[in-house]
């Protein structure tokens, strides 16, 4: 074989190895799309309704330990952790 030839035939390999490099990161990005979890908005919402649920039962549980002033700091710093 010709050194053209070769060179040709690693080249085209070479295009080839890229093209199907290229295709798996293109499917797999777009199954990754399909295939992720819940979107932001409904993760967020999952979170405060877990936090409310469990400052809820702390409150149920020592209703002494909290002032009316705890409960609405409570309540804000839920919102702060849903937020971020």
């Amino acid at each position: 074989m010709h050194i053209a030839a070769k060179i040709t035939k690693v080249v085209v390999d070479f295009g080839l190895v890229c093209l199907v490099v290229v295709a798996l990161v293109y499917t797999l990005g777009a199954l990754g799309a399909v295939l992720d979890g819940p979107d932001d908005v409904q993760a967020a919402q999952d979170t405060e309704a877990s936090l409310n649920d469990a400052l809820a039962q702390a409150q149920a549980e020592r209703p002494e330990l909290w002032t009316q002033e705890q409960k609405e700091r409570a309540r804000v710093a839920v919102e702060l952790v849903v937020r971020r």
